[in-house]
Order: structure tokens, then sequence, then C-alpha cells
């Protein structure tokens, strides 16, 4: 395998086969400090079986660096919201901001070096080949239970919905001993993360007003309960609203979970990539096939190798789709074939 080491990025090569991508692989620095610790990991497993692997090395963070799934701010953008993310990275202009756009600038010199790297990001990714798998890592969250890893379309313009759905239901059958086996260590991680997020949000025994947490809990919360009142029944729901404590909230998330099924591999269910402006603009062509796909990170760090084996047999089955589509099979006669 060949390193490539460019500035914000590095690119490892492996002859012919997909190009996998992860846009949130640099260091977690400041407010909104997630990376997707563990995607490269499942990534490093799947260039080995043959293709090209790009590892974005910036942080995420828009002040210290860039996002790489979001889109260029203009300049006059960048250079004003700089002062907002250093002194309210929570607020209402900031979360809207980091919707869409990739980063801010401290000067012009700083906003044309940034435009510099992402531009030759994207540039370069471009230039290795048309099958492109966009890895993400999703947390181990009620909200994103029972699925182990969840894949996107962008509206089917990357990849048929339909026939990935066919793909994904067939990888199901062919896993579900090993995901029935994993199901209470995966269930055990979700609520221990439940209950740490919890006490990040001081949480202990008060009245649950969602409105009143900071934001960086008020959405995530907001999806937990969610999940909780679809799938746990409606009393233990009312419990918990009515008098909040964290025994009363395990109890019903535990309850939730042990209904929502076994694990297994989803499309869609939980991300769309409706704000992956990043890989739309520069990848999403009717010449492309674009996979985004949420990996859990319980799979990732303990059982990467085996998620690298499922993730690589959608692969093969896409690969084998698509050439079925252009020699004239209709949809029934692919999913007898595959």
């Amino acid at each position: 395998m060949r390193a490539r080491f460019y500035e914000g990025f590095t690119v490892y090569e492996n002859g012919v086969g997909p190009v996998y991508v992860v846009l949130h692989g640099g260091p977690a620095l400041g407010a909104f400090a997630y990376r997707d610790e563990t995607a490269e990991t499942v990534g490093s497993f799947l260039v080995e079986k043959g293709g090209t692997l790009i590892i974005s090395n910036m942080a995420r963070n828009r002040i210290y660096g860039i996002d790489m799934n979001r889109l260029p701010p203009p300049k006059a953008k960048a250079l004003g919201m700089y002062k907002i993310f250093l002194d309210k990275p929570f607020s209402a202009n900031a979360r809207e901001y980091r919707k869409k756009y990739a980063w801010v600038a401290i000067d012009e010199r700083e906003h044309e070096k940034k435009k510099k790297i992402y531009e030759r990001f994207w540039h370069t990714t471009k230039s290795y080949g048309n099958f492109f798998v966009l890895l993400h890592r999703k947390f181990s969250l009620l909200k994103n239970y029972p699925s182990i890893m969840d894949l996107s379309t962008f509206d089917s313009k990357g990849i048929d919905r339909n026939t990935l759905k066919i793909i994904v239901d067939k990888i199901n059958e062919r896993y579900k001993t090993f995901f029935e086996k994993l199901r209470v260590p995966f269930m055990t991680e979700v609520l221990s993360k439940e209950k740490q997020i919890l006490i990040e949000a001081k949480l202990e025994k008060e009245k649950l007003d969602v409105k009143k947490l900071k934001d960086k809990y008020q959405w995530t919360l907001a999806e937990e309960l969610k999940m909780i009142k679809n799938y746990a029944p409606p009393h233990v729901f009312d419990r918990v609203r009515s008098k909040f404590t964290i025994s009363r909230y395990m109890r019903a998330a535990r309850i939730a979970a042990e209904r929502c099924g076994p694990p297994l591999v989803t499309v869609e269910r939980f991300f769309k990539g409706k704000l992956s402006y990043g890989p739309k603009k520069s990848l999403v062509h009717p010449n492309n096939i674009v996979v985004q796909v949420e990996l859990d990170a319980f799979f990732n760090k303990y059982y990467p190798d085996e998620t690298s084996n499922i993730m690589f047999e959608i692969i093969t089955s896409i690969k084998m789709a698509e050439l079925y589509k252009k020699i004239g099979f209709s949809q029934k006669n692919i999913k007898e074939f595959l």
C-alpha cells in the first residue's frame, strides 16, 4: 500500500477498487469537537481488499479546521462568523452556519488557505474513480438503535434506494445469527452511553425540561425521548415525564431498546445525508456511485473486521447490481440474482 501525504488529508492507494472517504478523521478540538473516530479503522480493513482510502486530517471544528462534508463559505461570511464561533459556538447563528458551511477564518489569508485545502481534497478524491463510499461514525445511542450501520443514497442519486434495500435485506438475513449474538452487549453499550449523557447534562433529580438544556444536549435528548415514546409503553414514558430521575429514564430506555429488536443494517432509517453538501456537489453525478454509511462506534471499535466484511459484501452486491442494470436486468431479476 502506498501513502501520499497532502496538507489536510492523506491518501492510501492499494490498486483497483472503491474510493473510501473519511470526511471527519481529524483531531477533536474545541466546542463541537466530535470526530468520526474508528471510521478510519473500518476504512483501513476495507482498503486492504483493494481500492483507495482518503482521510481528512483536519479538525471538524470550523475555527481550527475544515468540515469537508459542508460547502466552502463566501469570504465575507467566513470572516464575519469567526468571532461568533469563538464566543458563542452553541448559538442559533453558529448552529445554522454549521449546517451549511465548512469553516470560518480569522482573516482573508486563512480563508484562502482553507479554501485551497478544501478544493484540493475534493479534486484529489474525484480523480481516483467513480465508486465512492463515505465512512462516518455514529454514536451508540438509543436514537440510532438498533442500526449497526445506516446507509444513505442521496435520494437515490448516489445509488438506487430500492436496489440497496434488496441488498441490505439479504445481508441482514445472512448475518442474523451474528447480530443476535451481539444484541445484549450492544444494548449494554447503548445504555451506558445514555447514562453518560444524563450525567454530563447534569440531569440527576430535576424535572426534565428539554428546552432548558444547553444546545449541546437539547437535540440529542429530544431524539432519545422520541424513541422511548415510540417503543416503550405509554405509562413508562409518562412516568419519566412526570417525575424525572436517572433510574426512571434508564428503565424506560432499556424497555424501549428491548422492543426495537436485534441489531441490523438499515437504509436511511436515521441518516439521509441531507447536510452532506460537499459530497453532493463534488461526487453525486450520473456517472458515479456514491454511498454514505454511518457505522456504529461499538461495532467499529470491537468488531472492525466483521464490520468491514459486511460493508464489503454490500459493496460487492452493489457492483453486481450495477452490472445487471447495464445488461438490461429488471428490478425483479436483480433481486433474484443478488
